[in-house]
This record gives structure tokens, C-alpha cells and sequence, in this order.
């Protein structure tokens, strides 16, 4: 059973390769397209195209990120970040969807949170943009999203994204991180129902965990840690290490010439 489990989600993540490819396609084009002159009709049913191919990526997307989690293929690739860098790159991919709903979002960090820490940089960004879209979609216009960052201990973080949305109830807190489930269907289908398993997922990766708060009609809190390591510990490691090769020699081979240049 869990052979056949393990070819589905490898059949999953080489399919999803070969329908992104020519749905990259489609969308540059239309994006390309909608610059060129047309007719009111025209520009309406491009646009329309193109809203249906942005949703289309981001279906394989999930499913591509999903089958990368559920085989263990994903990786963790940690890096020198703060958390302003985390915050702008969130802002930038989904800030275009906090106007069109005339929402306030407001990004905060405590005061005990180092300016820089070492994690997996793109994983934290997803977890942040996959937990403020779904305040988004079930916010509604002129709504309020806070996305904020304190130190929970030395080398752990707690991050929250509370809104002021529908809320959701007790019985549906109970599947809500499972694949593939969208309790709110009848508010709205859109999306693959794997945005709150892949971030569970990758919350886990990092070494957190993730929970949700809410009443129904009263808003939701999703709330996760994740463990890092402060930037201070990991410059006096790399300082110590590099006293090792303090007047020592380096031997260089390389038959290019440019690449032997200092």
C-alpha cells in the first residue's frame, strides 16, 4: 500500500512538471497580449484567461510542493535572513490581492526578535503567504489581517496571522489541516484545498508546529513556530573555524584563466 502511495505522488510531481511548462506558456502570452491593442471584448475575455491561468499554477504549484513533502524530497536550504526581507517578499507577491479587497494588513515584530536568523528563507515566505491568502479570501473588503513575529524562547519563534474574517467552527478546526479540504467550500472553491497541509508540513520541517484559534463569525489566529539558529552563534562558529585557516595555503586548479583570478 504505501509503495503504491509513493508511485502516486511521483506520477503527481512529474505530471505537475509537464502541465506548469506549457501553462507558463499561456500565461506569459496573455500577459503579453493584454499590452497589445484591443477592443473592450477582447481585453475582458484575456483577462479573464488570465485570472483562470494564474489559478491553474498555483493548483500545480500545491500539488508539486504537496508530492515534494509527502515523498521526504523536500529539503531545508538554510540562510542569513531578516525578517523585514521576509515580510517584503510576502507583500510583494500577494499585496496586489489586499488592495483589490481594500483590506488593512499590518506586519509587526517583537522587540526580542534578532534582526537576523538562519532558516530556510523561501519555506518561511510560503508558510507566511499561504496563511495570509486564506486571511484574504475569507476577510472581507475593508478587513484587517495582522501578521506578527515574537520570540518564544532562544532559537524558536512564534508567528500569527489573525483576522477579522467569517472565523470557522470547532468541527471544521478538526479536519482543517488535512489535504485536499476546503471547509468553507461555500464561500468559496477556488484553490486546491492543500494550502494549510503543505504549510503544516512545512511548519513540521522546520522543526514547529501549527495551530488555529477562532469562533465561528469571529475571525481566526493560525499560529506556528519554527526553530532557527541565531545569527550570533553561527558567526562566532564560522570566526572560530576560520582562525583554523589563518597563514595556511590554498592550491588552486582550474585549467581558465578568469577563474583563477582574485
Amino acid at each position: 500500500m504505501e509503495n503504491k502511495e509513493v508511485s502516486a505522488q511521483f506520477f503527481l510531481s512529474n505530471l505537475s512538471h509537464e502541465i506548469r511548462t506549457p501553462l507558463n506558456g499561456i500565461f506569459g502570452y496573455t500577459q503579453l497580449l493584454l499590452k497589445t491593442k484591443m477592443d473592450k471584448t477582447q481585453k475582458m475575455y484575456i483577462t479573464s484567461m488570465n485570472q483562470c491561468c494564474v489559478q491553474l499554477v498555483e493548483l500545480v504549484n500545491d500539488i508539486l510542493d504537496f508530492s515534494k513533502l509527502t515523498t521526504g524530497k523536500a529539503q531545508i536550504n538554510n540562510e542569513c535572513v531578516s525578517l523585514k526581507e521576509i515580510f517584503d517578499e510576502v507583500s510583494s507577491a500577494i499585496g496586489y490581492r489586499i488592495k483589490e479587497k481594500r483590506q488593512k494588513c499590518r506586519y509587526t515584530v517583537g522587540p526580542d526578535v534578532p534582526d537576523y536568523i538562519i532558516t530556510d528563507k523561501q519555506k518561511l515566505v510560503q508558510i507566511f503567504i499561504n496563511l495570509v491568502s486564506n486571511a484574504i479570501k475569507f476577510t472581507p473588503i475593508n478587513g484587517r489581517i495582522i501578521v506578527a513575529v515574537i520570540a518564544k524562547s532562544k532559537g524558536v519563534i512564534e508567528c500569527s496571522v489573525e483576522d477579522n474574517g467569517i472565523g470557522i467552527s470547532l468541527e471544521d478546526q478538526q479536519k482543517l489541516f488535512n489535504p485536499f479540504i476546503q471547509v468553507q467550500e461555500s464561500v468559496t472553491k477556488n484553490g486546491s484545498g492543500l494550502g494549510l497541509a503543505i504549510s503544516k508540513r512545512l511548519v513540521e520541517l522546520l522543526g514547529g508546529m501549527i495551530s488555529v484559534e477562532s469562533d465561528k463569525d469571529h475571525g481566526a489566529v493560525f499560529s506556528f513556530t519554527i526553530k532557527y539558529e541565531p545569527y550570533e552563534d553561527f558567526k562566532n562558529y564560522v570566526e572560530q573555524n576560520s582562525k583554523n585557516l589563518k597563514d595556511k595555503y590554498v592550491l588552486l586548479v582550474d585549467d581558465n584563466v578568469d577563474n583563477r583570478l582574485f
